[in-house]
C-alpha cells in the first residue's frame, strides 16, 4: 500500500498543461489522460535536467466512485510502503518550494505539499485513497465517536472525525 508525498496535480491543472502539448485534431483514440500527463511531465522534467529531483506517478482520484475510475497525477519526492504522513524535509529547498520550481521549470501549476495513500489491493474505486495529515499513521483504534491515532509512544486523540468535528 504505497504512500506518495509531493505535489498533487489536479485534473484541471494537468489537462490545462497538456492542452498546448497535445495535437488539437480530433483523435480516434480516447482524450489524453493522467497516464499521458505522467509521460509528458516526466519527459519535460528530464529535458530541464530536473528528473533526478522529481518522479511522476498516476494515483487514484479521490472523487472516483465504483464503476467510474479516474486517475490523477502526483509529482512526488518521497515514497513509503507504509501508510504514514511524510513531511517535507526542512533541509530541502525543492520540498519547500516545489510548486514555484515546477511553475518556473515546466509551467505546471501544483498546489503545496500533499501526502496521498491508497490500497493497491482494493478492487473498487477510489481504492481507499486518502490524503494524510501530520499524525496519521498505520495503527488506529476506534473509540466511540472519536479515534485514537498512535503517534510515537503515545496516542493523539482526534475527536469527532466521523462528524467532521476535529475540536476536542
Amino acid at each position: 500500500m504505497p504512500t506518495y508525498a509531493g505535489f498533487y496535480v489536479t485534473p484541471q491543472d494537468w489537462a490545462d498543461w497538456l492542452r498546448p502539448r497535445y495535437p488539437s485534431d480530433p483523435s480516434p483514440f480516447s482524450p489524453p489522460g493522467a497516464a499521458d500527463a505522467e509521460i509528458l511531465i516526466t519527459n519535460e522534467l528530464r529535458q530541464k535536467k530536473a528528473g533526478k529531483f522529481f518522479a511522476v506517478t498516476v494515483v487514484p482520484d479521490l472523487s472516483s466512485q465504483p464503476g467510474k475510475f479516474n486517475n490523477d497525477s502526483m509529482i512526488y519526492r518521497l515514497f513509503s510502503e507504509k501508510r504514514e504522513y511524510l513531511a517535507p524535509r526542512a533541509d530541502s529547498d525543492i520540498d519547500l518550494n516545489g510548486p514555484r520550481v515546477l511553475k518556473h521549470l515546466i509551467r505546471l501549476n501544483a498546489p503545496g505539499w500533499q501526502t496521498i495513500w491508497y490500497d493497491e489491493d482494493s478492487v473498487l474505486a477510489p481504492y481507499g485513497a486518502e490524503f494524510l495529515a501530520p499524525g496519521t499513521v498505520e495503527s488506529r483504534e476506534k473509540v466511540g465517536d472519536s479515534q485514537k491515532v498512535r503517534v510515537g509512544m503515545g496516542f493523539k486523540r482526534m475527536c469527532g472525525l466521523d462528524n467532521g468535528d476535529t475540536d476536542c
